[in-house]
């Protein structure tokens, strides 16, 4: 408290050691489709208790996500997120697919865990209307398709189009419902002679 100073003592040397141990692999893992969005699965995990030797938990920077599509196709990444984070929405997919998800664990000296990986898990959705035929007749064309199987199927939207690739238009119903038809075949009829349309149907649920 006076100002007065020690001699320095004689030095002493250490090296820091690299960290060389993987974190531990994350652990329950899973992934459950939503019932509202076809395109949407979302995947949660818990991070590593311990490093992948059985040691304290040393370094954890965060976690690879990876998505493999049906059961016979490639793990690839998703994305990398951080440490913090326990759960990912991952949208875009396809309805009615199997994906299946692995996780691994890297710390910021570049070491990773194991992969883990978690059920099988299909999107939700309506199978598409097959069996699609176009009958032409005077003045009109005869649009028909086999029916959809499912519980959730409310009725049909109808698109028209002049060109095969693009620029389909949804055809409005007389039924009075929010889409075209709840049969399977819809008449479009006023139509001038020679002309060439092409038609998609679309099944719609009774959530949409």
């Amino acid at each position: 408290t006076n100002g007065l100073q020690s001699e320095r003592s004689s030095f002493v040397g250490g090296r820091a050691l690299a960290d060389e141990s993987a974190p531990g692999a994350p652990r329950n893992v899973s992934a459950v489709a939503d019932e509202s969005a076809s395109d949407q699965i979302t995947v949660g995990w818990s991070a590593p208790a311990v490093d992948a030797d059985g040691g304290d938990l040393t370094g954890l920077a965060g976690f690879v996500l990876l998505r493999a599509e049906n059961s016979d196709g490639a793990f690839l990444p998703v994305d990398s997120l951080g440490a913090e984070i326990r759960t990912y929405v991952d949208n875009g997919l396809k309805a009615l697919t199997t994906y299946r998800y692995a996780m691994v664990s890297f710390d910021a000296s570049g070491n990773q865990s194991s992969q883990v990986l978690s059920s099988s898990t299909r999107t939700a959705g309506i199978p598409a209307p097959a069996g699609i035929s176009a009958a032409d007749e005077i003045g009109r064309i005869v649009v028909s398709w086999q029916p959809v199987d499912d519980t959730n199927l409310g009725g049909y939207d109808i698109y028209r189009s002049s060109q095969s690739d693009n620029g389909y238009v949804r055809l409005a119903g007389s039924e009075g419902g929010s889409f075209t038809t709840g049969r399977t075949s819809y008449i479009d009829s006023n139509l001038a002679g020679g002309s060439l349309f092409f038609y998609k149907v679309q099944a719609i649920g009774t959530n949409d």
